[in-house]
């Protein structure tokens, strides 16, 4: 874990310690290359910005390192405030798996850490490269990027008890999710359109906060089962 915020490094290790994870971590950039260049982590989490050397170009030098040393390639997930497409060019292009954007929940976390170690039963597992005719793969890029993109809007929507909008965005990523091999995706969407009938605003915010990590992490196995280079 490489944050310079020691009170965020100390959160992420209660998340991760929970889950019966070893945790290193790194203050700055250049301190997340010596630590990866060990070799002896499963998978990495990486703070876009930070001093000395920011977390984009960390994770190059640790692509760098890894092709020079022959070294297999290790999961890093970028950690960042932001969002939007510049998030997902920036990360994509420096060598990231997966991208969390802050605040994000344990659930969010483990599901996306989860994903991209293909740990089975888990989320990720579930999400992975669903077998689909050509013509329907072409469009599972559009579904998540359009499932994103609303799952915004739902979560606006919410914080101000739009109880309608919220179940009308449940009941449309139901109805689509399975269309394109997603099945846990149309699980939450129905649960989101029950807890939003009926609201319960905890409950509503719990499944939103799982459908994220579901997109999130729908986005990374399907790009790396059906692209290789995530």
């Amino acid at each position: 874990m490489a944050d310079d915020l020691a009170i965020n490094r100390e959160l992420v290790r209660a998340f991760l310690l929970r889950e019966g994870c070893e945790v290193g971590d790194a203050s700055d950039g250049e301190a997340a290359v010596a630590l990866a260049d060990s070799g002896q982590w499963d998978l990495i989490l990486m703070d876009a910005r930070m001093p000395r050397m920011d977390g984009y170009s960390a994770t190059r030098a640790i692509r760098h390192h890894e092709r020079s040393a022959g070294r297999l390639r290790t999961p890093i997930i970028a950690l960042t405030a932001q969002s939007g497409e510049e998030v997902v060019r920036d990360s994509e292009a420096a060598g990231c798996d997966a991208y969390l954007t802050k605040p994000f929940t344990r659930t969010q976390l483990v599901a996306t850490i989860s994903a991209l170690l293909l740990v089975p039963g888990s989320p990720g597992a579930a999400a992975a490269s669903p077998r689909l005719d050509p013509e329907v793969e072409a469009l599972v890029p559009l579904f998540l990027k359009d499932a994103d993109r609303l799952l915004v809007h739902a979560k606006a929507v919410a914080s101000v008890s739009a109880w309608a909008e919220v179940s009308a965005f449940g009941h449309t990523i139901k109805g689509a999710g399975g269309s394109f091999g997603f099945d846990r995706i149309s699980e939450l969407g129905a649960e989101l359109e029950a807890a939003s009938l009926d609201p319960d605003s905890k409950r509503v915010e719990l499944v939103l906060d799982q459908l994220d990590a579901e997109i999130r992490i729908a986005a990374a196995t399907w790009k790396r089962g059906n692209h290789g280079n995530a």
